[in-house]
């Protein structure tokens, strides 16, 4: 008997623990734009049905489903026009992209740490750990959201999220991919990660996107955007000596 409840007992701690891992997850589902209400962002599995269809039931008024439906005709002509191209494999990009979510304030190149320290005066620096992501799409464009939980001295909201130009969906046969030349690989859960940016873009006021982010993985690896051209010494060596840096220009710029 007394096995028994031990045995009752891991069971039970593992479902809780696993239900805990689960309510980590707070990605929504779908981010609409903060202006309007269109459909900003969906995720995967609610676009999508199990067996690889666009789902009928995505309103067609909605620029996220045209998008997708004018990419699909497009890629289905192609085939048509030239009948060996369906014969690639899923692991095949049929669809390939290459770009950030939209031309917007936050996508110029930082050159110098002068250029930095102006761009400081008008930007919010947000750094913590990715806790979750999720793979969606952006009009007919793969995007995954990072979800993350942020540092305790931030003045920001808790939690945040990160537009990603990562990720490859496949509906009706075809597989769509993104993969932005100017960031680096998708980060882990567990990365320390900051970005600066502008405002949110979405209505809950908690998504971002921008081209200015750094990464550092378990390892201590450093990842950064090739918008950060900065000087070889003010280069980015830690997440954490990044964001004390950053900071410091705040703070400067609130001084003059």
């Amino acid at each position: 008997m007394r096995s028994f409840r031990v045995l009752f007992a891991l069971i039970l701690l593992a479902c809780v623990s696993s239900a805990v891992a689960a309510a980590d997850n707070m990605i929504p589902r779908y981010f609409e734009h903060k202006f309007g209400g269109e459909l900003l962002w969906v995720a995967a599995s609610d676009a999508i049905t199990a067996e690889g269809t666009l789902r009928p039931d995505l309103p067609r008024r909605n620029p996220l489903s045209s998008h997708m439906r004018q990419a699909l005709e497009q890629e289905k002509s192609r085939r048509m026009a030239a009948p060996d191209v369906a014969q690639r494999t899923v692991d095949v990009c049929d669809v390939q992209y290459g770009h950030r979510f939209t031309e917007g304030p936050d996508d110029g190149v930082i050159t110098s740490s002068a250029v930095l320290d102006e761009l400081l005066a008008t930007r919010s620096v947000i750094s913590g750990t990715v806790t979750a992501s999720a793979l969606g799409i952006h009009e007919a464009i793969p995007y995954t959201i990072l979800q993350i939980d942020v540092d305790a001295k931030e003045p920001s909201a808790n939690r945040v999220f990160l537009m990603y130009p990562r990720g490859r969906v496949r509906f009706d046969g075809i597989t769509f991919c993104n993969e932005d030349p100017s960031f680096k690989e998708l980060p882990s859960i567990g990365d320390s990660i900051v970005f600066i940016a502008s405002h949110p873009i979405d209505s809950t006021g908690t998504l971002f996107s921008t081209r200015h982010v750094v990464y550092e993985t378990e390892s201590g690896a450093v990842a950064s955007s090739t918008s950060l051209r900065l000087e070889p010494e003010a280069l980015p060596k830690s997440v954490r000596g990044f964001t004390e840096r950053l900071r410091a220009g705040q703070q400067r710029d609130k001084r003059q």
